[in-house]
């Protein structure tokens, strides 16, 4: 059986994906650790159970290619060529309200550790 990668592996796979969805502008690697951040927690405790990653992985990657399409798009919007931590974490945000990604009864893989400031809980 495949072993889960670490949570820096993990992270790293799906910025790698996030960047392959924002390719037409640079991502801050700012924006990075922003989301790292953000979803610390929820991936520590997906990737403690040992068949997380490969039951949920590629749905996992694929949530983070379009959040680098939504963050592209933000940049767009801001005649801008970079993405940055702030469109970073919104984009994360959409990812949020609208993924269906369920890990048992632990919840998803993209719920935050706290609610963006400002904003109701997504989470709701």
């Amino acid at each position: 059986m495949a072993q889960n990668p670490t949570v820096d592996e993990a992270f790293a796979l799906c910025f790698a994906r996030m960047d392959l969805g924002a390719s037409s502008v640079f991502v801050d690697p700012a924006g990075h650790a922003a989301l790292k951040t953000r979803y610390l927690r929820s991936f520590e405790n997906r990737l403690r159970d040992a068949t997380a990653w490969q039951q949920d992985g590629p749905m996992v990657l694929r949530a983070a290619f379009l959040i680098g399409q939504v963050a592209e798009a933000l940049a767009a919007f801001h005649h801008s060529d970079t993405v940055t931590p702030e469109m970073a974490v919104s984009a994360g945000a959409v990812a949020e309200r609208e993924c269906n990604l369920r890990f048992g009864a632990r919840g998803r893989w993209c719920t935050a550790t706290e609610p963006l400031p400002g904003a109701d809980d997504p989470r709701r």
